[in-house]
């Protein structure tokens, strides 16, 4: 079953454009489709090794990393798409999927004012945090234990990201619906768009992978 995942997501893909009213009827109509066919069975290699140069390699953070290599602006540059493990990354295409998925985020998020350049994430060494996107703003307190931050608001949990560091680059992605939560506390809503909720259901289907953004540090 796992093996269909890839030809699901490459669907859905093609189809996001017309999207169902009920997104759980628009998954179960995409699946129907794809078990009746045999063909896509296999990625492209070279597509693989392309999608792969990523600059996280579409893979989660795997060290530790300390409060003080946070504290500063990072300003986001893209949406992200990361496997817990290379194992999962190399099975059924993972890459391509990672890419695809990552490409569509794109527009997703940007209907919230997540844009190149228009959010940014403080991180500061009094152990507070604001991300701001445009006149929006959301602020409380963070922690780090591992390889992920914690956020609060209130002094309540409200989120908890993985965190990847690479020179100047911080990529956070989060287990695929806590996206939706990111997007909801952000701008103060209770709901979000149909298409970044198929993404992040079909993303919940596929083992180990996580969404979330990329940014630089400013």
């Amino acid at each position: 079953m796992k093996k269909l995942i890839f030809v699901v997501l490459a669907t859905f893909l093609f189809s996001l454009s017309a999207q169902a009213q009920d997104v759980s009827q628009t998954a179960s109509s995409i699946l129907s489709s794809v078990l009746s066919k045999k063909s896509a069975k296999k990625s492209s290699s070279t597509s693989t090794n392309n999608v792969v140069n990523s600059i996280f390699n579409f893979l989660t953070g795997t060290k530790d990393v300390s409060a003080n290599s946070l504290v500063g602006t990072w300003v986001y540059s893209e949406p992200a798409a990361a496997f817990e493990s290379n194992n999962l990354l190399s099975k059924a295409g993972g890459a391509v999927i990672a890419n695809q998925l990552q490409n569509k985020s794109a527009s997703a998020l940007a209907k919230y004012g997540i844009k190149p350049g228009a959010m940014k994430m403080t991180f500061s060494a009094d152990s507070t945090f604001t991300c701001t996107v445009g006149k929006k703003t959301l602020s409380g307190t963070y922690a780090v234990e591992g390889t992920d931050v914690l956020f609060y608001k209130g002094g309540v949990k409200v989120l908890s990201s993985n965190v990847n560091l690479k020179s100047s680059s911080m990529q956070l992605t989060f287990q695929a619906d806590k996206l939706l939560t990111f997007v909801k506390l952000l701008n103060g809503i209770s709901s979000v768009s149909s298409s970044l909720k198929l993404i992040t259901t079909l993303a919940n289907n596929y083992d180990g992978m996580q969404l979330g953004m990329q940014f630089a540090k400013e």
